[in-house]
């Protein structure tokens, strides 16, 4: 009976972990979009916490930023 709520437990909490990853890559977009229209400073203030967070995008992201001198 354990082995049965274990596994549905489990089963449960895969669609909220996608989910998350879903919202890292939103925002990851909405610095993207920032990012295009020029507002450095914005890109940089979305992508920081998700780069803190081990969000790789983001932080290769905030990479290029500061090697083109952009913030």
């Amino acid at each position: 009976m354990s082995l049965c709520v274990l596994a549905i437990s489990l089963l449960c909490a895969l669609p909220i972990s996608s989910q998350a990853q879903e919202t890292h890559e939103d925002l990851f977009r909405d610095g993207l979009s920032a990012y295009e229209r020029s507002d450095y400073k914005l890109a940089m203030q979305i992508w920081r916490p998700l780069a803190e967070q081990d969000h790789a995008k983001s932080q290769s992201a905030i990479g290029f930023l500061l090697m083109r001198g952009l913030v």
